[in-house]
């Protein structure tokens, strides 16, 4: 018996290769719309890059990034003090990443990272820089998840399911270098996963696992 392989991240990531695009007409649109006092756009150049910064009542809202060639590097939206989302781009600029960050610049909240063709290859959630909750990749130019994996809050991944790309089989592994598996296993993992994992740790011998515990 096999998992539900369709995941909703997939498909709220379907679009995100045209959030660069929409980001430039909405900064065309607020120029035609708001005068000169009220809207700015200040150039700067950094490590080889193009940055044009757009602010709106003096208060930053948007940069974006072009590389030596004109293509789109990246694109900052400063939703608020807070929090940063930035899409970065690779080659002409095909999308590379979506990530966000928070006011102290870590990663936070879900990042997404894409194949060149343009399909959602994985998401991470982060807290403060480091992994936590469920990871999910999937298989180019599909929504079938080829892995979930399991974070613990270090960052450090305790176990994770590997589909196949026809949903007709998976298996699970755990984190044998990580000291807090076996407890996050007991904890967290669902029925049977966690009873075919406990198995797989008592078959191996890896008492240190429990003895930590």
């Amino acid at each position: 018996m096999g998992y539900i392989l369709i995941d909703r991240y997939y498909f709220e990531n379907m679009l995100v290769m045209r959030i660069g695009f929409c980001i430039l007409f909405f900064v065309h649109i607020i120029s035609c719309k708001y005068n000169n006092e009220k809207l700015k756009m200040e150039i700067k150049y950094k490590d080889g890059l193009r940055i044009e910064n757009y602010s709106f009542n003096s208060i930053n809202r948007y940069s974006i990034a072009f590389d030596s060639a004109d293509h789109i590097y990246f694109i900052r939206n400063y939703i608020n003090d807070s929090i940063c989302e930035e899409l970065n781009f690779e080659f002409k600029g095909r999308l590379f990443s979506k990530l966000i960050y928070n006011k102290l610049g870590m990663l936070h909240g879900n990042a997404y990272w894409y194949y060149p063709s343009g399909s959602v290859k994985s998401m991470r959630r982060y807290y403060q820089n480091k992994y936590y909750s469920r990871g999910i990749d999937y298989y180019d130019s599909t929504e079938i998840v080829l892995r979930n994996i399991f974070y613990d809050s270090t960052g450090t991944y305790y176990y994770r399911i590997d589909f196949s790309d026809t949903s007709t089989y998976y298996e699970e592994y755990f984190n044998h270098n990580n000291p807090l598996s076996y407890l996050m296993i007991m904890k967290d993992a669902p029925e049977p996963t966690r009873s075919r994992l406990m198995k797989l740790i008592e078959s191996i011998g890896l008492d240190s696992l429990k003895q930590i515990h």
